[in-house]
């Protein structure tokens, strides 16, 4: 159980660290993101499984991991420095 937690545990983490390079309002948005869906996730996961069953939960949540570690790919290779995901700061808007 140990090397799968491990595993699974560190897309979150290491996105964190690549949205915070890109931006510090990127990881306090990814922060955030990550609890909403923590506590949706719970729910949703209880109340799909009783719906459709759990293999297919397990199946979904898969399929969401293998969605997020895509993103991380793309956050770490995609953009360069300073690109769209930058926050841009004009002198009008202060």
């Amino acid at each position: 159980v140990a090397p799968l937690g491990f595993v699974l545990g560190m897309p979150f983490p290491l996105g964190l660290r690549l949205a915070m390079r890109r931006s510090s309002a990127l990881g306090s948005w990814a922060w955030g993101v990550n609890g909403f869906f923590t506590v949706i996730g719970t729910v949703l996961a209880l109340m799909l499984g009783m719906m459709i069953g759990f293999r297919m939960v397990l199946l979904l949540a898969s399929a969401c991991y293998v969605g997020g570690l895509l993103a991380l790919a793309w956050l770490s290779h995609g953009r360069p420095e300073g690109g769209m995901l930058a926050v841009s700061h004009s002198p009008a808007a202060d």
